[in-house]
């Protein structure tokens, strides 16, 4: 479904000005965390290490850095683009539901949407910054904890990524966290393959400037898809 919103953006250029801003934001996020971050706090911490156990602390501290880094990427990547990425949500659905207008959210203004948007990123990425506070505690369990923290990490990371991109069409619809997290549960194969794209979507070098909206075009495109087979009976 990522690559699906991807080549469904490449042949929809009126929707590329919702991208402009968001991207600049983006490239200035990842300079930050992955510039700034990895020579103030990074490198020292694995310079300052000796002996055989040096290489291990070093891979440990790495991949604990890069996802600890990718969750606050997500928080603030989210938070900044919401209401571009809302609207552009918007407008699919537009095209998606032509024929079927009463499935359509509840329109609103720019600014009732980007207010709607703002609030409900807050709120999904504030549970994010609980649980990177959790992992940051379980890295200070000696060798294993590390290991550990990456990988719940990662899992973590897959599930907030797909509540995020399919909180855009939910959110509209006034969907709260539980109903949310029912919706992916009753849709858990479609959910699961989501995250998996997902994360393979940012797993590709470079790509981390693009994916937010293409994860939120995604989850769109999913919701319809999904809705038009409802209808479909």
């Amino acid at each position: 479904m990522p690559f699906k919103a991807l080549a469904f953006l490449l042949r929809k250029p009126e929707l590329w000005h919702y991208l402009a801003l968001p991207i600049l934001f983006n490239l200035g996020i990842i300079l930050l965390i992955y510039g700034v971050g990895y020579q103030r706090y990074f490198v020292p911490m694995v310079s300052s290490r000796e002996g055989w156990s040096a290489a291990l602390v070093a891979l440990g501290l790495g991949l604990l850095f890069l996802v600890l880094g990718g969750l606050l990427f997500f928080i603030l990547a989210g938070i900044m683009g919401a209401p571009f990425y809302d609207r552009m949500g918007e407008r699919v659905e537009r095209e998606a539901f032509r024929r079927e207008p009463q499935h359509m959210a509840e329109s609103m203004s720019f600014w009732q949407s980007a207010r709607h948007a703002l609030w409900e990123s807050l709120r999904r990425w504030g549970i994010a910054a609980l649980c990177m506070v959790v992992l940051l505690l379980l890295n200070v369990v000696p060798v294993l904890g590390s290991f550990i923290s990456s990988v719940l990490g990662l899992l973590a990371g897959g599930l907030f990524l797909t509540l995020d991109a399919l909180s855009y069409p939910l959110d509209r619809r006034h969907y709260t966290l539980r109903d949310k997290l029912m919706f992916m549960r009753s849709r858990s194969t479609v959910s699961s393959g989501l995250a998996a794209g997902l994360l393979l979507l940012y797993a590709i070098p470079c790509a981390w400037l693009i994916a937010p909206p293409i994860a939120a075009l995604a989850g769109t495109l999913l919701y319809c898809d999904l809705k038009r087979g409802d209808l479909q009976g």
